[in-house]
């Protein structure tokens, strides 16, 4: 309380906890899929994550995590995820349902930031009504008591609150800028069929678009909103 007040900071900021993450901010980090692959009903997410004991033991909350050696996997439903341990860090694949991505993406995006940053803060213990969770001085322990009722991820979190240091992204597309310098970006697809369905939606609608690599690699005008170039994207990978 006392460094509350002398900083003017409210009560409630004092009763969410959020003196735990007082440190200053820091630069945001995101982690995007090193490859999607699209195979038919399903799409394939690969992952290469920093290697952490915190993310091995959340994947418990997926389902019954199966560890052999350096190998693991579990399954829920529409969602696999198998992954291997390398030295340094953490080789990640997570395979899903077209029908369930959305869902998908909304829960491992949360699941795996969460995971790759947590302090051990203890903010989400008490959501648990098992008492599956226990904090250890970095980080918080998944027991065989979880029965994945998700409640420990539809509570806040305190980390969210701040800057969040790593967010791990599960799109099927990446929109980067021209590497070269050209006013343009570059949307990086998982394959050249959803490629050149996008580039017809654009041409149809006026908008000049070039198509290489078989239509694997688009380039638009910087111009064009890029929250409508992902709109289009979502329209065309799942036909909605």
């Amino acid at each position: 309380m006392k460094y509350a007040k002398e900083n003017g900071r409210s009560d409630e900021w004092v009763k969410r906890g959020l003196w735990r993450v007082r440190r200053p901010k820091r630069r945001k980090s995101i982690i995007q899929p090193t490859g999607v692959e699209d195979c038919g009903g399903e799409l394939v997410f690969k992952y290469r994550l920093p290697r952490s004991g915190s993310l091995i033991n959340r994947l418990k909350v997926v389902g019954d995590l199966q560890v052999n050696n350096r190998q693991f996997e579990v399954k829920l439903n529409s969602i696999n995820i198998h992954g291997k341990i390398e030295d340094e860090c953490v080789e990640l694949q997570v395979r899903c349902d077209k029908k369930g991505y959305i869902n998908t993406k909304t829960f491992m995006e949360k699941l795996l930031s969460r995971s790759l940053n947590c302090i051990g803060c203890g903010a989400c213990i008490s959501s648990c009504p098992q008492g599956a969770l226990q904090a250890t001085e970095r980080d918080v322990v998944v027991s065989d008591k979880c029965d994945r009722c998700w409640n420990c991820l539809k509570v806040p979190c305190v980390i969210e609150d701040s800057e969040r240091m790593t967010s791990v992204k599960m799109d099927p597309f990446m929109i980067s800028p021209c590497e070269k310098g050209l006013a343009m970006n570059h949307i990086l697809l998982p394959n050249g069929e959803l490629g050149e369905v996008l580039a017809r939606r654009l041409r149809a609608k006026g908008i000049d678009i070039e198509i290489h690599e078989g239509g694997r690699v688009l380039c638009v005008s910087k111009t064009f909103p890029t929250w409508r170039l992902e709109r289009y994207l979502m329209n065309s990978l799942f036909n909605e």
